[in-house]
């Protein structure tokens, strides 16, 4: 019952709420600690999610999951912590064995594009091992409304 409260609050940006019930609860599970650590990312509150993931990973034998580093992701995004963001990409996959998803390409490609770092962004994709789809490159120009970036869509070899 309290991973719902939690996410639930989290999801609707009643982040205190969610905190306060996050705070109060005697076992969490993977789930809490993800919805929590996504909640804090995604409601303006990069510093605390990234400090809530730094301490699940200290402080309990859970280990981290897809949804979790979707947060995490998305917490260096907000941040514009570049550098973080791509080692904590790394982590997922060689630290903790998760094998990226095609969401957590595209959250690095948001972390590229919110820096505003497109060139950056278009070469990433271009580089994956995943084919790029429209996923990707809606995370890339979401929030760089930029003639730039929709020069590098118009001509790339992807046609969306």
């Amino acid at each position: 019952m309290g991973t719902a409260l939690v996410d639930m609050y989290a999801k609707s940006g009643a982040v205190g709420y969610a905190s306060w019930v996050f705070g109060r609860m005697e076992e969490r599970t993977m789930w809490t600690w993800s919805a929590m650590i996504l909640g804090l990312a995604q409601h303006g509150f990069a510093r605390e999610s990234l400090e809530l993931f730094l301490k699940m990973k200290k402080k309990s034998s859970i280990r981290p999951n897809y949804v979790t580093f979707l947060g995490v992701l998305s917490a260096c995004s907000h941040a514009g912590m570049v550098d973080d963001g791509f080692r904590y990409f790394h982590e997922m996959e060689y630290h903790h064995g998760s094998k990226p998803m095609i969401l957590h390409y595209g959250a690095m490609a948001d972390i590229f594009g919110r820096a505003g770092r497109l060139t950056e962004a278009y070469d990433y994709i271009m580089k994956l091992p995943l084919p790029p789809d429209p996923i990707l490159w809606w995370h890339s120009f979401k929030v760089q409304y930029s003639f730039y970036f929709i020069f590098f869509l118009f001509f790339s070899q992807y046609s969306v």
